[in-house]
């Protein structure tokens, strides 16, 4: 929208997971910034999706699923050197507001667990912090995201420590693939798990 507000959605998942994010730059000193992120959600829509019989079929197809907003918000405290490394630490809040009850709703699958665990808990919070860089034609992202999450199992409260590695290489201005692996690891109501993720992206610039 400007050079400080960004403004974005998802049209592919428009239909399951109504959203739309803000992004705005706050503050700038040099090579310091501060911004936050905002985004709001219909979860329902989402958990009507995985409420199902069959592939995708995450939750029981009798769930009762509740009206849900999401409300998730973050700070983000960027230091940059040029263009060629920035460092990013964030701390945000993930709020889903209930209007009415429904069935216990708790998505315990890697990378979907700690994101929309505030539907059964009301909130969660969250800590995360990221690295992006160039060499060259060649580029690079690291990220490392940790959630406490409220739900206890056995007497110990969950929690998802979230992780991912990528390099990116552009032939031209217009054409680059990105390759990489995601991890996640945590305590879910079955136990600790480690799941990992390959990660193949072709980029295309228009």
């Amino acid at each position: 929208m400007t050079d400080t507000v960004e403004l974005s959605a998802s049209p592919l998942l428009a239909a399951i997971w109504p959203h739309l994010e803000v992004k705005a730059r706050w503050w700038q000193h040099g090579d310091y910034a501060l911004a936050t992120r905002h985004r709001l959600s219909y979860v329902s829509a989402l958990l009507d999706f995985f409420s199902r019989e069959g592939a995708l079929g995450l939750l029981p197809a009798n769930t009762d699923v509740p009206f849900a907003i999401g409300i998730d918000s973050s700070m983000l405290a960027t230091w940059s050197a040029d263009e060629a490394f920035r460092l990013t630490l964030e701390v945000g809040a993930n709020v889903v507001p209930k209007a009415r009850g429904g069935d216990r709703i708790v998505l315990d699958f890697p990378f979907l667990y700690s994101r929309f665990a505030a539907v059964e808990t009301g909130a969660t919070v969250y800590f995360g912090a990221s690295a992006t860089g160039a060499l060259g034609r060649v580029a690079y992202h690291v990220d490392l995201r940790f959630t406490p999450i409220g739900i206890r199992t056995q007497g110990r409260a969950g929690w998802v420590l979230e992780g991912g590695a990528s390099l990116q290489v552009y032939a031209n201005l217009r054409f680059g693939v990105n390759l990489g692996a995601r991890l996640a690891h945590g305590r879910y109501p079955v136990g600790v798990r480690t799941h990992v993720l390959p990660v193949l992206d072709v980029r295309v610039g228009i």
